[in-house]
């Protein structure tokens, strides 16, 4: 009786291993092989509006952009074709989800005091709707206050011992 337990235990350790070998193995597909070609476009700065410039080079050749929207596509071993430009609506097109996923530039506001004073000056008070209502855009706010004093020495209390 004993070994007929161990003989049917066996046999169903023996037929699950023989399913399992015997099954369609799920293959992962091989990886894509990379791409040989990269399309490269200057977009100006989207904080300042500024355009710098994009140096793109392989072991063919090279070429510069310099140029708002400036764009060239480098394939491996040849050289840069001419640089050609994007319109608009083409960065839009191929580029769109991405640039639309960049955070919001940073937006900068400075405040003034009144001489002598904790008191903002009226234009800078004037500016608080503005700041909060720029603060709320914002998903995650991150707001930077930056201050300095300019006492003048004759103004600073100064002690003396008697």
């Amino acid at each position: 009786m004993k070994y007929r337990f161990f003989a049917v235990a066996l046999a169903a350790t023996f037929a699950g291993t023989l399913e399992l070998a015997c099954t369609k193995k799920h293959v992962a597909p091989a990886p894509a092989a990379p791409t040989s070609q990269a399309l490269v476009v200057l977009l100006p700065d989207s904080d300042t509006g500024a355009t710098g410039r994009a140096y793109v080079s392989n072991s063919a050749g090279s070429t510069d952009l310099n140029a708002a929207r400036d764009s060239v596509t480098a394939s491996a071993g040849q050289p840069p074709p001419a640089v050609t430009t994007m319109s608009e609506e083409e960065v839009r097109q191929v580029f769109g989800d991405a640039l639309s996923a960049l955070p919001q530039p940073p937006v900068h506001f400075t405040l003034y005091f009144k001489f002598q004073s904790d008191e903002l000056t009226d234009e800078s008070r004037a500016l608080l709707p503005e700041i909060l209502a720029t603060v709320k855009q914002h998903a995650i706010p991150e707001v930077l206050v930056v201050g300095r004093s300019m006492v003048a020495p004759a103004m600073s209390p100064t002690l003396t011992s008697g």
